[in-house]
């Protein structure tokens, strides 16, 4: 059994999420039914990371093992970018080791939001980046990231906590800079919860905005419990830029 993990981006306005949902447009049916025409088997795709509707990746991964040598790498990459519509493209398929794991084999994640501050929402960029309606103050944005950086309980930055989920988690880093007529902003760490993202960018935007304190935000991660009114960013600011996987598992790398 050989098992090959695909390296891909993609647009997420156009799926209904990454997760498999029957009778949907989302990112593992779409690979699922597709690798399951070319090997002519049932095919299991492991995404690295799970994404709502709307959010986008630049740098995703995905891992399914058969049995079966079908064709040479490239020349499955080639068929799926041609299979695929133009909203999602593979960007490299390799060789890796039985045990890997694209959603457990990695060492850390990085996550981009995109906020635009031009004057009016560009019409070729609305399901791209989030266009706020007040002025965003970078530097109080920044005060606001830099309080994510380390080990904190996230709880209260989470839509609904599972049984036994651990909600302690470590962000590397987190900070914001200006890109011409956007500001971007980034958190690097090994995992998230489901929202917790968009949570942060949205009560550090809050914080820019003037309409929240810094104390708000201490109180959420030090009381790590859901309180108050919560304000979550829009999805389309939101991509998955990074995964630096693990790669001591696999082969021919």
């Amino acid at each position: 059994m050989k098992n090959y993990l695909i390296i891909f981006s993609y647009k997420g306005t156009n799926f209904y999420g990454s997760q498999k949902q029957p009778g949907l447009n989302t990112v593992q049916n779409l690979f699922e039914d597709t690798l399951s025409r070319i090997y002519d088997e049932k095919i299991k795709f492991c995404l690295s990371s799970r994404l709502d509707r709307g959010v986008h990746a630049i740098f995703m991964g995905g891992n399914f093992k058969t049995s079966k040598e079908k064709m040479k790498m490239d020349k499955l990459k080639y068929a799926l970018n041609r299979l695929f519509p133009l909203y999602i493209q593979v960007i490299d398929i390799k060789e890796v080791g039985e045990d890997f794991s694209a959603r457990y084999d990695s060492k850390s994640k990085t996550y981009l939001y995109r906020v635009h501050i031009g004057d009016s929402v560009d019409p070729f960029r609305f399901d791209l980046t989030y266009h706020p309606f007040f002025e965003v103050d970078f530097e109080k944005l920044n005060t606001a990231l830099k309080l994510f950086i380390g080990e904190h309980d996230f709880k209260g930055f989470a839509s609904s906590i599972e049984e036994k989920e651990n909600t302690i988690l470590t962000i590397n880093n987190a900070y914001a800079k200006k890109v011409d007529d956007e500001i971007h902003i980034r958190f690097i760490g090994k995992s998230f919860l489901r929202y917790q993202v968009r949570y942060m960018v949205g009560i550090a935007l809050e914080y820019s905005f003037g309409r929240c304190s810094l104390k708000d935000i201490e109180d959420r991660l030090n009381r790590g419990i859901l309180f108050g009114k919560r304000t979550k960013a829009p999805a389309e600011g939101l991509y998955l830029e990074y995964i630096d996987f693990d790669y001591e598992r696999s082969k021919n790398v």
